[in-house]
């Protein structure tokens, strides 16, 4: 996944603050959002970490954090980041969607209804960073 959000492919742009942190935005094919990145050595190897909102398609929000180490490889602007992320997951609760809407399923998918009953709620997940950085 990447480092500054989870995902497997996107575009991000930096607007540098200091020489340590950065705001980001993300686009990919099916998410987009920002966050804070903080990196010990911008443009060598060092620690880095980030806090990002996602919104995928259904405008659902995710939450994620990520640490990892970057290694500069070659001579160019090219990094490798491994290390650990987490995030927050919108996921169903099926046991009480399935009580409450046993038999009128189209109902209960209305958005707002949706909403108002909570059927959805957030699970903790980990995933691992394994991002290639290509920086123009």
């Amino acid at each position: 996944m990447a480092n500054k959000s989870f995902n497997l492919l996107h575009f991000t742009k930096d607007v540098r603050v200091s020489n340590h942190l950065a705001w980001f935005g993300s686009i990919s094919f099916a998410t987009f959002g920002g966050g804070l990145m903080y990196q010990k050595n911008y443009n060598d190897n060092g620690i880095t970490a980030s806090a990002a909102i996602t919104c995928n398609t259904r405008l659902s929000i995710i939450p994620n954090i990520s640490v990892a180490y970057q290694f500069k490889l070659f001579k160019g602007n090219t990094f490798l980041s491994l290390g650990l992320g987490g995030m927050l997951w919108e996921q169903i609760n099926l046991e009480k969607y399935h009580k409450d809407c046993l038999g009128i399923e189209d109902e209960c998918y209305d958005n707002e209804v949706w909403k108002n009953k909570n059927y959805m709620h957030y699970e903790p997940s980990m995933y691992p960073v394994i991002s290639l950085d290509i920086r123009y």
